[in-house]
């Protein structure tokens, strides 16, 4: 036993020094329990950043200049802008309902965020946060993604068990796609031909292609929560939260081609694009866990705030 908590012990060790060979980003960790937005370098795994949020943080979304970042918050029908630069609430406005998803398009003016509890998509404008328009989906949109060179915008109605498509250009739903049991977050950092859900109830993987609208699925873990591609591979790692494990999947496979249990109740993934690593937010341990692509495993673990739910690497 002993043995084998040292053999853990230097290979999380090298794992830094490598990391921080291959340079550091800093990653930023929205934490609900505790509504703090929390700030971690990628090199030595220390803090950078700890800034008090109002009550119940959910998603996050970054400004396309990663000068600011947009937080929701449901349960109070707010939404707030941090000045990233000085580390810094600025805006935190009444939009009402309950924002939940969020996406900020790449011309820099405007934002998307689905209300829960009003079944729409708000559009809103990234300076002033007054909405702009608004468009009806499914019941209980989730996640929100953006193919900003298809100007489409894609909601998870996490109630509907479906996917919204919405072309941007006239702010209109185009279509409606079945999907599984709970749609919930996509990952859109693999191929921009397929749109990837995770379906908490059904517990798997959905990839609709974005031409014909085809979908295959693919089972996975209990109630997964977020996935992330590795540029790499172009495999997928998902995080279940239930089983407290991470699927790693291949495209066109008929299951997961590897699993890892962490324990814990795993949700948010983030993928570095330049290294061989993941961070996972592990909700209940109030921990990040660094997860080693190259041997699936957990090669530290990184006391945050309270109750870390979404996660995204600041370059």
């Amino acid at each position: 036993m002993k043995r084998r908590r040292a053999l853990r012990i230097v290979t999380a060790l090298l794992f830094m020094l490598a990391a921080g060979a291959a340079g550091a980003s800093e990653l930023l960790v929205v934490c609900q329990s505790g509504a703090e937005l929390r700030g971690v370098e990628t090199q030595h795994f220390t803090t950078t950043r700890q800034l008090k949020l109002p009550k119940a943080p959910a998603a996050l979304a970054l400004s396309p200049d990663r000068a600011s970042a947009f937080i929701t918050h449901p349960d109070a029908g707010l939404l707030t802008r941090v000045d990233l630069a000085r580390s810094a609430l600025i805006t935190s406005a009444a939009i009402g309902g309950q924002p939940f998803g969020i996406v900020a398009d790449p011309d820099g003016r405007t934002l998307y965020v689905g209300d829960w509890s009003a079944d729409r998509v708000r559009r809103l404008d990234a300076a002033s946060l007054a909405e702009t328009g608004s468009v009806a989906v499914g019941r209980s949109p989730a996640g929100l993604a953006l193919d900003p060179a298809r100007r489409e915008l894609y909601s998870a109605d996490r109630e509907a068990g479906a996917v919204s498509i919405i072309d941007l250009e006239t702010f209109t739903r185009v279509a409606t796609v079945p999907v599984g049991e709970g749609p919930y977050s996509f990952d859109t950092s693999g191929d921009r031909r397929t749109l990837r859900v995770v379906n908490v109830r059904s517990g798997d993987l959905a990839e609709i292609d974005k031409d014909s609208h085809a979908v295959t699925r693919l089972a996975v873990g209990k109630m997964p929560y977020g996935a992330a591609s590795l540029s790499r591979t172009g495999e997928v790692l998902v995080a279940n939260q239930q089983s407290g494990t991470l699927s790693l999947v291949a495209a066109g496979a008929s299951r997961p081609i590897r699993t890892l249990r962490v324990g814990g109740s795993p949700e948010g993934v983030a993928v570095d694009p330049s290294h061989p690593r993941a961070y996972v937010a592990d909700w209940f341990s109030d921990q990040v866990l660094v997860v080693d692509l190259d041997a699936l495993q957990v090669a530290a673990r990184i006391g945050v705030c309270k109750g870390p739910r979404s996660l995204t690497l600041l370059p």
